[in-house]
């Protein structure tokens, strides 16, 4: 029997080095081998450039946890000085150094045309939510998958959008970040879309087997 876990929505409130190859400044002192096991969306022609640094940095917060705490949210928390005490991130900070190593998420087509119907849906019509995820689901996924969706609004730069759900700040049992590292899903669908109210959605589709 399938297992559905709909997420919680996110609305906006506030060793080679590897960069010099990747053009990513974020990603100095990554190792290039990683950034490309990571960049498991590279060759998906369906999705945006956008849509795949979001898959990538996902992985890389998967695959090495305490090097993602110590580099990627590190320096993105010196934009947001008031956020370095926050509970959601210092809870956030001992996740991730905790955290064992996951496999990255593989790119999944049904999954993301699942998740582009729903942002394209929302988007247009200036909604919000998960809507029936149950009927929305069962039309893309086999019966033995555990299936999830995180949502988040108001931006398309990728790091804000995975930084965000992460945090999960004031997300009671911050379940965006729990999807994300969850081991027991395998697969990944997301697209980003504008929205009338928003701006933009960003939604990503989870499964795993049962």
């Amino acid at each position: 029997m399938r297992k559905l876990v709909a997420i919680l929505l996110l609305i906006p409130s506030f060793h080679a080095i590897a960069a010099a190859n990747t053009g990513d400044s974020n990603l100095i002192g990554w190792n290039e081998a990683i950034i490309q096991k990571a960049n498991t969306a590279a060759d998906v022609s369906y999705m945006t450039e956008n849509e795949k640094k979001v898959v990538e940095y996902i992985n890389l917060s998967r695959m090495q946890p305490q090097l993602f705490a110590s580099t990627l949210l590190k320096n993105y928390l010196k934009g947001y000085p008031a956020l370095e005490s926050n509970d959601y991130v210092l809870s956030l900070q001992s996740d991730l150094e905790s955290a064992t190593s996951l496999e990255s998420f593989l790119p999944d087509t049904e999954l993301y045309w699942c998740a582009e119907k729903w942002a394209d849906f929302i988007g247009t019509n200036g909604m919000g939510g998960h809507g029936d995820f149950q009927v929305r689901v069962q039309n893309f996924l086999d019966e033995n998958k555990r299936v999830g969706e995180d949502i988040d609004y108001g931006f398309n730069d990728p790091l804000t959008i995975v930084m965000r759900l992460l945090i999960d700040n004031g997300v009671e049992g911050v379940g965006h970040r729990k999807a994300i590292l969850n081991n027991d899903y395998t697969n990944i669908g997301l697209s980003i879309k504008p929205h009338i109210n928003f701006t933009w959605a960003c939604v990503i589709d989870f499964d795993g087997k049962m």
